[in-house]
């Protein structure tokens, strides 16, 4: 949950915000096995504030397929237009 934590805080500094006025990719293994990401829901408060970071910052994660265990961890999250 390491990354995930580092993004968390990188969307929540205040230092960060032209951050919803520029072009974003973000890539990586964010190993949030719990959430849901078609009904955009967790379990785990650290991965519904995840999904709140998310919607905040107006990101949308386009990977479709799970890869492990039926889990989406390798996450692409782009900017929503």
């Amino acid at each position: 949950m390491e990354g995930g934590k580092l993004l968390y805080g990188v969307l929540h500094d205040k230092s960060q915000k032209r951050l919803k006025e520029k072009a974003l990719v973000l890539l990586g293994n964010f190993n949030y096995p719990d959430i849901c990401w078609k009904g955009n829901t967790a379990r785990h408060t650290q991965s519904q504030r995840f999904l709140q970071s998310i919607d905040d910052n107006i990101l949308t994660q386009v990977v479709e397929e799970p890869k492990r265990r039926g889990a989406l961890l390798d996450l692409v999250l782009t900017k929503k237009d």
